[in-house]
């Protein structure tokens, strides 16, 4: 089975997307720019309880109240902004509420290394770029099937950060099918997104909401089920287009020497028969998706959140490793 060969870009990119780091630094900047325009200001908040849901911390209504503004002249100010500027990455990464989620993606990150050095992801995603390539049915089902299933995520149990680790998947997919990191990302994070914009179950806003609103708990779910049909198929379609214009030209991309470069080191552009799963490969396989079974339960059962996720994949890749053959020292150094 022969996968796609290199696409050659037909010009040169109009736009060259800037590095992730650039950009989070440059909206660190432009938050702190804005801190000179933007006058200070807060709202008194209160606890409440919301039905079914648990205590939430909600704003009171008509309590906002201007604060007053940075003292000292204009050097001083300058001198504040800039250390501010520099401070941010530090404080970003130990700030109580970001320092689990930085945590949380590290070691997803290590959980799907350990399943990746057993060699299953590339032997799986050879399967199933063989399947597409033999037919366009398949093909052209993959985006809107998986899509959906992440719609379907967001839609019930508030799918969101949970999505991470999928991308380690779906953009090799991507671009073994000839399409691009933009559309390997998109099919979970735009798929949940938009499930979680037009949720019928989710209580993370539904339940939240109608707790505040005072209306019965998961009311109207023919009508919200409706808008999630809409914002899902928009979502697909929008994504569909993206991957079929890239498909034909792949200069339409915005990471156009990216895609290049990964298929490079991958091995995504070279043809040669698709290897078959070994017992070892399909016993880690297994055991992941064991362990996204037991994730959704949690979430669902237990309200699970961050740390009991990520306690979770840790656990997966405790049981990849040893599965996979790869022993102590192999799982570790793979993690």
């Amino acid at each position: 089975m022969a996968l796609p060969a290199d696409p050659v870009p037909s010009a040169a990119p109009r736009f060259k997307a800037p590095d992730t780091m650039l950009v989070i630094f440059s909206i660190i900047v432009l938050a702190a720019i804005a801190t000179w325009v933007v006058p200070p200001g807060a709202f008194e908040t209160t606890t409440i309880e919301v039905s079914g849901v648990g205590e939430r911390e909600v704003v009171v209504p008509g309590s906002f109240r201007l604060l007053e503004g940075e003292s000292g002249g204009f050097l001083d100010r300058v001198v504040h902004s800039v250390g501010m500027i520099l401070k941010a990455p530090i404080l970003g990464l130990t700030d109580g509420d970001a320092a689990p989620i930085v945590a949380f993606v590290l070691l997803v990150g290590g959980a799907f290394a350990v399943l990746e050095r057993t060699g299953a992801v590339e032997a799986s995603l050879r399967k199933m770029v063989g399947l597409a390539e033999r037919s366009a049915v398949v093909r052209a089902l993959l985006i809107p099937f998986f899509m959906t299933l992440f719609s379907l995520g967001g839609a019930t149990f508030g799918m969101s950060e949970e999505v991470i680790p999928f991308i380690l998947i779906f953009v090799p997919l991507a671009l073994a099918l000839g399409y691009d990191h933009v559309t390997g990302v998109a099919i979970p994070f735009v798929g949940s997104g938009a499930g979680f914009a037009g949720a019928f179950l989710n209580p993370f806003t539904v339940g939240v909401a109608q707790g505040i609103a005072e209306v019965p708990l998961f009311s109207g779910v023919p009508f919200r089920t409706g808008v999630w049909f809409c914002t899902t198929a928009l979502a697909i379609a929008f994504v569909m287009w993206h991957a079929a214009r890239v498909r034909r030209d792949p200069s339409k991309s915005p990471t156009v020497e990216l895609d290049l470069q990964k298929r490079e080191e991958e091995g995504l552009a070279t043809g040669g028969p698709a290897p078959g799963l070994t017992g070892r490969q399909a016993g880690a396989l297994a055991a992941f998706g064991i362990g996204l079974a037991v994730l959704v339960w949690g979430v669902l059962q237990f309200g699970w959140y961050i740390t009991e996720i990520a306690a979770v994949f840790v656990a997966m890749g405790i049981a990849m490793g040893a599965i996979g053959g790869l022993g102590g020292n192999g799982t570790a150094a793979a993690f």
